[in-house]
């Protein structure tokens, strides 16, 4: 579904036809580009504002994630409705977030991002310092487990905005799983970040949410840890884009944070 049909509710050929325009000029006119097919990256759109609020405030202090997105009633991942698993394998998952000055955020475990299904987690926390923190990511399908931390990485996360991405990546004969922080990719300490080629990271159709700011309502927790809080900006997903080190780069670079994916993916 391009970006003009999720929006409008009319698709971008018939637009096009009837008022005799490109999509092009179609961009230019109502700041909507036309997306690819398959899940929804639309420029100038994240979930937080889709949801009404122009910058999310968490002042949850729980495990569930404060804000929780449902990946397909969203339109933001495509699922193939037999195996009720994600269509595409690639993805690139971009957010920003600044701490508030509480006590909670200054020391522990804190979830910042995922799910916690029992059998099926992704996400990943942070192990709270001032001035570095413990970065940790996980997933686990039920069968394979990927488990990597980084100790020592150096960030402020108090009354500063950071930005993160989690990428998923098909390197052609695995999938590799990173993450950023401001732009520069975390080296983890504990071996390769690979799972085999083919399988889905992301939730499946029975249960596609994730969370931000903790980890989404599930029966289960991936490292029971309570979440943050604190402010949640420009969150959106590239659905089978695996934006590169320097297109993520070019994103953790904008001070306004309004940089789409999409936008990044053309650089």
């Amino acid at each position: 579904m391009s970006g003009f049909t999720k929006v409008l509710g009319v698709a971008v050929d018939s637009i096009t036809k009837i008022i005799g325009i490109s999509p092009e000029s179609m961009e230019k006119i109502i700041g909507i580009a036309p997306a690819d097919d398959g899940g929804g990256e639309v420029a100038g759109t994240f979930f937080e504002e889709e949801a009404g609020h122009s910058i999310f405030n968490d002042t949850s202090t729980a495990t569930a994630g404060n804000f929780t997105v449902n990946l397909n009633t969203g339109g933001y991942v495509s699922y193939d409705s037999g195996t009720g698993e994600s269509v595409n394998d690639e993805f690139t998952i971009s957010w920003w977030q600044n701490l508030s000055n509480v006590s909670n955020n200054q020391s522990g475990n804190k979830a910042i991002f995922g799910r916690g299904i029992s059998g099926t987690r992704f996400g990943c926390d942070w192990g709270i310092g001032l001035t570095s923190i413990t970065a940790r990511l996980i997933h686990n399908d039920g069968t394979n487990n990927i488990s990597k931390f980084k100790t020592g990485v150096s960030v402020t996360l108090i009354n500063n905005w950071n930005h993160f991405v989690v990428r998923i990546k098909d390197t052609g004969s695995a999938l590799n799983l990173d993450l950023f922080i401001n732009g520069s990719k975390i080296t983890m300490q504990n071996g390769q970040n690979t799972a085999p080629q083919g399988t889905k990271i992301m939730p499946p159709l029975s249960s596609p949410t994730l969370g931000w700011g903790g980890f989404a309502t599930g029966t289960g927790k991936i490292f029971g840890t309570t979440s943050v809080t604190g402010q949640i900006d420009s969150i959106q997903i590239g659905d089978g884009v695996a934006l590169t080190d320097s297109q993520i780069a070019a994103i953790a670079g904008q001070s306004d944070r309004q940089m789409s994916i999409e936008t990044a993916a053309g650089l």
